[in-house]
């Protein structure tokens, strides 16, 4: 996965939403 680093600061519920997101666009 290409992750930024403030991911770390977001919880891992929050973390797999903006990663599903970011697969749906």
């Amino acid at each position: 996965m290409t992750l930024k680093p403030m991911y770390n600061t977001i919880s891992d519920a929050e973390f797999v939403n903006l990663d599903i997101s970011g697969k749906h666009r």
